[in-house]
């Protein structure tokens, strides 16, 4: 590798106030002053320009080119804003490509394109600087100072001799060229606030910018808390939980644990409605946390067991024979006669409406006359 050191040297014309300077274009990076930065160089034009800096006084101008894609600009894929740089070092790099650090001037507009080969040389003015405030511009000046510290308290890796500096300067295209250069905004944006003239609305676009990204680095701050807020909460019932199963372990009641597991698998798999599902998911978790060989646990186990076995979203044809539901009630039961007809009378309004909503039919009796072997006559009767 060859490395070559050159120092700034003045390259104006002082007669016209036009700087005639190579220039090299940018894919995907604007350059604000008061900045030193690397970038590397490839295309054949860009080194040559390198090479012409060199030879006279090693000044360039530095602009960013619209699409990222085109191989060979011309004018009108170029910017009209960009910015003078005295080249500090260049190194030859593996694949021929040239790594160029610079230090970046003031900003310059084009007024001319000389020539385009073998590079691209411009006549470019310097653009004006104000430098008297009024007192509105004095205080977005403030605003801006005061956004930018805000903006820099999210990062991890804060300079306090960039904010100290930041406090000493008074100058408003100088402070908001450090600021640009420090905000993590794309080339489109970074763009608008480089070719920005009136200092009262380069000072406002530099406010809305902090603002935004203030926005959304307390987004990304309160998503992150909330992200960790959870891993904590799962991380700490994953902990309780292999604490609980230890001790069931050891008292002989990890069989309770894995039945709990095995209920909240078949409670997920049926699909139930949200208000149902955290009924018997309550009535699991309290199964989990009462003794085994409790008459409490015994009860709950029950009833969990009868819920999941229920045919929880599944429905079946009804076939609605009156005449065969006739014959298996005269074949399953001896008089009762009432009760049949009452049967038959509601499987009959059934048949016709297709669809009954208010009627419950309710069998009342003591133990042994026969109401469970009358629902299930109806049962076969419907060939359910």
């Amino acid at each position: 590798m060859n490395i070559k050191d050159y120092n700034e040297k003045e390259y104006i014309s002082e007669e016209e106030k036009l700087w005639e300077l190579p220039l090299i274009p940018l894919r995907g990076l604007s350059l604000f002053p008061e900045t030193v930065i690397h970038f590397d160089v490839g295309r054949e034009k860009s080194k040559a320009a390198i090479d012409y800096a060199m030879e006279h006084k090693q000044q360039i101008m530095l602009i960013t080119q619209r699409e990222l894609m085109v191989e060979d600009p011309e004018p009108e894929d170029l910017y009209e804003v960009g910015t003078r740089a005295i080249v500090k070092q260049i190194l030859k790099m593996p694949g021929d490509i040239i790594r160029v650090l610079v230090e970046v001037k003031e900003r310059l507009t084009i007024s001319s394109f000389m020539q385009f080969e073998p590079f691209i040389m411009v006549e470019a003015n310097e653009v004006h600087n104000q430098m008297i405030l009024t007192k509105e511009e004095k205080a977005l000046l403030k605003m801006v100072k005061e956004a930018f510290y805000t903006y820099m308290g999210y990062g991890k890796n804060q300079s306090t001799e960039m904010l100290d500096a930041i406090e000493e300067i008074e100058e408003p295209n100088k402070l908001i060229d450090i600021i640009g250069s420090n905000l993590m905004i794309d080339v489109e944006q970074a763009q608008v606030l480089l070719s920005e003239t009136d200092v009262r609305k380069r000072l406002e676009d530099t406010y809305t910018l902090l603002v935004d990204e203030i926005e959304i680095l307390e987004m990304e701050k309160d998503i992150d808390s909330k992200v960790k807020s959870q891993l904590d909460k799962h991380q700490k019932e994953y902990y309780l939980r292999e604490q609980i199963k230890a001790i069931q372990e050891e008292l002989g009641e990890d069989q309770t644990l894995d039945q709990v597991d095995d209920y909240l698998t078949r409670l997920k798999a049926l699909n139930l409605e949200e208000s149902t599902h955290k009924k018997v998911e309550k009535e699991i978790q309290k199964l989990n946390k009462t003794p085994s060989g409790s008459s409490e646990a015994s009860v709950i186990q029950t009833y969990i067991e009868w819920i999941l076995d229920l045919p929880w979203n599944k429905e079946t044809d009804e076939t609605i024979d009156i005449k065969n539901a006739r014959e298996i009630l005269d074949a399953d039961h001896y008089a009762l006669d009432k009760v049949k007809e009452r049967v038959l009378e509601y499987l009959a309004v059934l048949k016709l409406s297709q669809k009954m909503t208010g009627p419950i039919l309710c069998l009342v009796g003591p133990p042994g006359v026969g109401k469970t072997s009358i629902a299930k006559s109806i049962a076969r009767a419907l060939d359910r």
